[in-house]
């Protein structure tokens, strides 16, 4: 599934922690990695000052492989004209990739209300799956929490939940770590319900944490989860997610986007983009 990613860097992300994820989390699985540098040269700079810096990049991303026994097809891209969307866009297309990993960017104006055009590029408009790398340091115990939209019935989203488990999956089995589900619901209507049966005598329904428990049971098929790795909470997913991500101390978090692209949306972002704002942990966002 991991078989070819980009990692993007940008001059304030010059740690290399994105391409350092990929090589320590995805490393073992990938048969080609391309890193796609990006930042904006003054058009004045003369041409010896440019190739002088892409050479020092160059040697900067290669040491970071040392330590690791890879077999990985290295491919390094020089974009000096600031970043551009429709341009990486037109990249992607050029290069078939599996995930795009980048570090996160901090919001300062209005404490990232509204979200950058970048932002939102990568969390709803760009096709591929995004790993969003944050500087938390990893435990030794790795918890890989899967995101699932349970009540959204539609084609789509049923295979987005299926991808988002995929990948979750692979990854914990990678990383050797421990695999959790969670769902959401919005409560209960009522503290009881009944069904009129055809013979006049009143049957009690399921409660909606009940229905989501066995809607949920069709995804989990295959995989080996403890009873304390499915995780059905009451709430919206803006705060339940954050907090058992916070309270399991999950190092990933694999969420879906399959929002749509209306007015509210691009100003103060989806549930998507309002996850990867807020949380501590990495988030990989998976696309329909």
């Amino acid at each position: 599934m991991f078989k070819h990613a980009v990692v993007l860097i940008e001059d304030k992300h010059q740690n290399m922690a994105a391409l350092k994820r990929a090589l320590t989390c995805l490393g073992q699985e990938l048969n080609k990695l391309t890193v796609y540098r990006q930042s904006k040269i003054e058009k004045s700079t003369s041409t010896q000052n440019r190739d002088e810096w892409q050479e020092q990049q160059s040697s900067a991303i290669r040491e970071c492989f040392a330590g690791f026994n890879y077999d990985i097809e290295l491919s390094i891209v020089f974009n000096l004209n600031g970043f551009d969307t429709q341009e990486f866009g037109r990249f992607l297309e050029a290069n078939q990739c599996d995930v795009i990993l980048k570090s996160n960017t901090e919001h300062k104006f209005l404490n990232g209300i509204f979200r950058g055009k970048t932002e939102r590029y990568f969390v709803t408009d760009c096709p591929c799956p995004v790993w969003i790398v944050k500087p938390r340091l990893w435990d030794e115990d790795i918890e890989v929490l899967c995101c699932l939209d349970i009540d959204d019935k539609s084609e789509i989203n049923h295979k987005l939940n299926v991808d988002i488990l995929a990948s979750g999956d692979q990854l914990a089995r990678i990383l050797s770590g421990q695999l959790h589900v969670i769902d959401c619901f919005f409560g209960e209507v009522c503290s009881m319900s009944f069904e009129v049966e055809k013979s006049g005598q009143f049957k009690r329904t399921t409660s909606v944490q009940g229905q989501h428990q066995e809607l949920i049971q069709s995804y989990l098929a295959g995989l080996t989860l403890s009873e304390h790795s499915l995780h059905i909470v009451s709430g919206t997913p803006d705060f339940a997610i954050p907090d058992a991500a916070a309270r399991l101390n999950a190092e990933l978090v694999v969420i879906g986007n399959n929002a749509d692209h209306g007015i509210m949306d691009r100003l103060f972002g989806d549930t998507a983009a309002n996850l990867v704002s807020n949380m501590v942990c990495d988030v990989l966002v998976i696309k329909p």
